[in-house]
């Protein structure tokens, strides 16, 4: 299954499920900060999430992964690409600038 487009995600405060149809994320982060969770996904997906602009903090949870509990970005340029394996759940594969928990 190939997976293709891009889904921009404007800053609302709220927790917001990430599009798994939608391979590249442009997500943006008001001054309280946001949430964006991740869902299961299917083996060898990728996912690239990019942190458009920044006033406050996004964090990404991934449902199920290993080597990390959560992403956080805090600049506009932060960026993370996850692979999905299926008895791994989302892995890390590379970024730039990011946090994990």
């Amino acid at each position: 299954m190939i997976f293709a487009g891009t889904e921009t995600i404007a800053a609302g405060g709220t927790t917001t499920a990430l599009d798994l149809t939608k391979t590249c994320h442009n997500i943006d982060s008001d001054a309280g900060g946001d949430i964006f969770t991740l869902a299961n996904g299917t083996a060898g997906q990728i996912m690239i999430i990019i942190q458009k602009t920044a006033t406050g903090v996004s964090t990404i949870t991934p449902a199920t992964k290993t080597g990390f509990t959560s992403v956080t970005f805090n600049a506009a340029g932060d960026s993370v690409i996850l692979q999905y394996y299926t008895t791994l759940g989302w892995i890390i594969i590379g970024g730039n600038s990011y946090t994990v928990v």
